[in-house]
Formats: C-alpha cells, structure tokens, sequence
C-alpha cells in the first residue's frame, strides 16, 4: 500500500479573472433549479467565487460555502456583505475533516472539487458528505477523468491524484 500525504491548499482567487466563476455552471443549472423546488438548506464544498452558493443564497436557501482557500472565503464574505445577504455561512474548512452536524444539509454541491485531494482524501470527503447530508437529501458531485487533457500536464502522486504544476492551485 502507498501511503501519499498531499498537503492541502487552495487556490487563489485573487488571481482568476475569469467571469464565468461568478456564474452557474451551465453543466449543474439543471440540477439547481430541481433543488431549488423542493429543498431549503445546501452546502458548497470548494465554493471558489460563491457562484452556486450565491444562486442558492438569492433563491431563499440557508446555504453554507465552505473552501480551502483564505481568498476564497474573504472574496464571499465581501460579496455577502456587498449583495446584503444574511443567509450564508462562509468558512475555511476542509472537506475531509466537516465541523457540521449530521443530517445538516437537503443538499450538497462539491463542483470540481473532490478530486482535488489524495484517493484517501475522497473516500474521507465521500464519508463527510454523507454524514451531513439529511436522509432525503442529494449531492450533486463532479469527479474528474484521467481522460481529460489537463491530467496529463499535472504530476500524478498516487494514480488518482493529480497536483497542477502550474495555474491557479498552485
């Protein structure tokens, strides 16, 4: 057995320009708007800008966003206060390691996040999700593919995990 210990860390999101991370992602719009119909309470794990946090926030949700990275959490407080929005709940936190309640959330979004970590590392996020997701409740999480072209730019550290070498993670 290999044991990989990858130390944790967010990216910075004083570096992303890009407007399409203030925007719903088109892929999960679908899923969004069939949660927004029947549940009340969701959480973000790797929140980056808050934009899905930010859709769930403005359509009544009780909605935590949760991120590795300090610019993260400091840009979605300022946007909270900014956008006057006192339903939120933003933090630092890890996602193997998640300081709820169980059964806390109707929902759990974890967008291009989960992977992220080390294999370990997802199988302890999985177990997090879980945990805190209501009985009823869905989780909408996206996983990536050795298959997709930026996996072979990263350095691969257990055959499941990429670390970027370059970019905003870094």
């Amino acid at each position: 057995m290999i044991i990989v210990e990858i130390q944790h860390k967010g990216w910075d999101w004083d570096a992303v320009k890009s407007e399409s991370w203030n925007e719903i992602s088109e892929e999960f719009l679908p899923v969004a708007l069939s949660w927004v119909r029947k549940y009340h309470s969701v959480l973000d794990i790797g929140t980056g800008k808050g934009r899905h946090t930010f859709f769930f926030a403005k359509n009544g949700f009780k909605a935590s966003a949760i991120d590795l990275s300090e610019s993260s959490i400091t840009y979605v407080k300022e946007q909270i206060k900014e956008k006057g929005l006192d339903n939120i709940d933003a933090r630092v936190e890890d996602m193997t390691e998640l300081s709820y309640e169980n059964q806390s959330f109707d929902c759990v979004i974890c967008f291009h996040t989960i992977y992220h970590t080390s294999y370990d590392g997802v199988v302890k996020a999985l177990r997090e999700i879980n945990r805190v997701l209501k009985d009823k409740g869905e989780a909408f999480i996206s996983f990536n593919t050795k298959d997709n072209p930026h996996y072979v730019k990263e350095k691969t550290v257990d055959g499941y995990t990429m670390i970027a070498t370059e970019g905003h993670e870094v």
